[in-house]
């Protein structure tokens, strides 16, 4: 008796079915899950969240791992209200709130964008209360690795917030961009020096003037018990070298940017100095002054043991124009520079500038590396012929020529060498409140005009 082969046990329908499954088996891989899922809109997280236990999971670690605010957090465990007085109330948590709903999105969150601190009393504390009795730890955000403090409200009151800060916590940022009193803003550095963080990576804090010497003190000693430190920005909050001998050395940190305070050029040196010494593995940094003093660029020369230096920005009332000597010298000492600005920190009516021809000398110095520059340049004199031009700026270089006046008499011989010095079409950029600069905007559009000609 011949034997017969169903549709079900054909090799075509066998090959289909071994297919199926094992594009189940695939899909079914966690990792790859969360990869596909990385590119979907949050609306589409929570569709796929819908779909099976396994999807839920992946989905809903990638919808809450990041989140706007923590209002949205919060509004899970119950409804947040505005009162009467501009803060955020429970609307109703008598019969409790909805725990462990809450308590299995806190536990994905590891960013908060915004947490403002507009809550009434009775919130922070009451979800606090609830962590402890559920023995769940001593924060609602376990596992959170950067925060963002953004509010128009500061008071002592206030300060309860930073009970949310783990001891995991990586990235921390405050923002005091509205007025506050000075006593509060010492208890809040005070706050953050009591709390459990010890593995800070990155620390952005945001003061409004003025501030006082307390003030730099408490902020200097939070930052002195970060010994992991990677990168610090410090707005409006002006350091004196003192300032920063407090916070100490600094193996890891890559990225420095803070207002310098001081009286003379003398104590300027001596800030790059300390920086110098203590922050040797600096990629980045940006530093403010503004003392009405005249300032050279080799006032930076204490930086020369920060080899690994990509970027240096110096901003201060009267820069000096740059000679080609200061360039070979920095350029010995940061040798993999990538963007370098020596700005005004506003528009003087009159500045000296570098003849536009120590351009070569720049591209001679970083031709492999440089990619962006902000310098003031005097346009009035001559300058090298193309075919004489040694060195040239290999990358895509972006030119800030906002305090660099040019005659259009001047147009030509300026757009000629620019070209010559690149092998890509420079972005050349220019805007300046400087009185009677309005004809150099129109000169220095006609100059990129021609030298985008060059390369079409």
């Amino acid at each position: 008796m011949s034997s017969c082969t169903t549709v079900e046990d054909s090799p075509i329908n066998r090959g289909t079915t071994d297919l199926y499954q094992t594009i189940h088996r695939v899909v079914g891989l966690p990792e790859l899950l969360s990869i596909i899922f990385s590119s979907l809109e949050a609306a589409d997280l929570a569709r796929a969240a819908r779909v099976c236990q396994l999807w839920s999971s992946v989905a809903l670690d990638r919808l809450w791992e990041c989140i706007p605010d923590i209002d949205r957090l919060i509004n899970v465990y119950s409804r947040l209200k505005r009162g009467e007085d501009a803060l955020l109330h429970f609307e109703d948590v008598f019969n409790g709130g909805r725990w462990d709903k809450f308590w299995s999105h806190a536990c994905r969150v590891r960013t908060v964008l915004r947490c403002r601190q507009e809550y009434g009393p009775g919130v922070i504390p009451h979800l606090l209360r609830q962590v402890k009795n559920s023995d769940s730890g001593q924060t609602f955000l376990p596992k959170i690795r950067d925060i963002c403090f953004r509010t128009w409200l500061w008071d002592v009151q206030s300060l309860s917030i930073f009970s949310l800060i783990p001891s995991g916590l990586e990235s921390l940022s405050i923002d005091c961009s509205e007025a506050i009193a000075l006593s509060t803003m010492l208890k809040l550095n005070q706050a953050l020096e009591e709390s459990p963080v010890e593995r800070l990576k990155v620390v952005e804090l945001s003061y409004l003037p003025p501030t006082s010497e307390a003030l730099r003190r408490a902020c200097t000693n939070v930052l002195h018990q970060q010994k992991f430190l990677e990168r610090i920005h410090l707005s409006s909050l002006a350091l004196t070298t003192e300032d920063l001998q407090n916070i100490g050395e600094l193996p890891h940190l890559t990225e420095l940017r803070i207002h310098h305070q001081g009286r003379s050029v003398r104590e300027l040196r001596e800030a790059f100095a300390t920086i110098g010494k203590l922050f040797l593995n600096l990629q980045r940094i940006s530093l403010e002054e503004d003392m009405r003093m005249p300032t050279d660029m080799m006032v930076m020369e204490g930086l020369a043991p920060c080899h690994e230096l990509r970027e240096v920005s110096l901003r201060c009332a009267l820069p000096q124009a740059v000679t080609a000597e200061a360039i070979r010298t920095l350029a010995r000492y940061w040798p993999k520079l990538e963007e370098l600005y020596f700005d005004p920190v506003d528009a003087p009516s009159t500045l000296p500038g570098a003849p536009l021809a120590i351009l070569e000398d720049i591209a001679l110095a970083w031709s492999e590396t440089l990619s962006t520059l902000s310098l003031v340049f005097d346009t009035s004199q001559e300058l090298p012929r193309a075919t004489t031009i040694r060195g040239r700026l290999k990358r895509e270089v972006t030119l800030f020529l906002n305090y660099t006046a040019l005659h259009k008499d001047r147009v030509m011989p300026v757009a000629e060498f620019i070209a010559a010095l690149c092998t890509d079409p420079p972005s050349i950029d220019f805007h300046s409140s400087r009185p009677g600069n309005y004809s150099s905007e129109d000169c220095w559009e006609t100059v990129q005009q021609l030298v985008s000609k060059v390369f079409a």
